[in-house]
């Protein structure tokens, strides 16, 4: 490798670094808003077709959510490696580390979602192959299962929201006791990442 493509590999590393931030946040972000009912507002006065329409367009969703996740996992992935491989900086090449299995986490959970998805569409698929229930049971079952879901989510949000704000607060606070400019960046980022999830649960 000659000394001009070592030197734009590292220029491309450098600025790759704050592109990963910004992508591992909004997944912090993302991951936060990403659990609630494929049917939230949803009435019985709705058709079974209706609810399997919402079903199709959820999976749909589904898959375009699953693929953006594989995509900038494999983005943090790729320049976690390449950042590692150009850094002689021991905690840069951990924070790289890191990049990579946040990467990777990433791309893992896009597959998941493109191809499991979550328990509504397990839900949907089993009351679609159901033949012993009429329809009119089919949505009285949705209806009994969407209050009782609405009611669990706001309860899970809440653990969450507390969560990540202890989270946030503890690494900011480490943060401050830091000397060394590494350490205290990539608390201060943590921090901050999970300042932002915190934050996201609230609404």
């Amino acid at each position: 490798m000659t000394i001009l493509h070592k030197l734009f590999i590292c220029k491309l590393a450098g600025n790759f670094k704050y592109l990963v931030i910004l992508i591992l946040i909004s997944t912090s972000v993302s991951f936060a808003q990403e659990k609630k009912s494929n049917f939230r507002n949803k009435t019985i006065e709705m058709e079974w077709t209706d609810y399997d329409q919402v079903a199709a367009r959820a999976a749909a969703a589904d898959r375009t959510n699953g693929i953006s996740y594989i995509i900038s996992g494999g983005v943090a992935l790729v320049g976690g490696i390449a950042g590692a491989n150009v850094t002689s900086d021991p905690l840069e090449k951990g924070v790289y580390a890191l990049f990579q299995t946040i990467g990777i986490a990433s791309i893992g959970y896009g597959a998941y979602k493109w191809k499991i998805g979550d328990e509504d569409r397990l839900l949907m698929n089993s009351l679609h192959d159901s033949r012993d229930l009429s329809d009119a049971q089919k949505i009285s079952f949705l209806k009994v299962y969407n209050d009782q879901k609405k009611e669990l989510l706001r309860q899970e949000r809440y653990i969450k929201a507390i969560t990540h704000g202890l989270i946030a607060a503890l690494n900011i606070y480490n943060a401050s006791q830091q000397t060394q400019d590494g350490v205290k960046n990539t608390l201060y980022f943590v921090g901050g990442a999970n300042l932002l999830a915190s934050l996201s649960y609230t609404f």
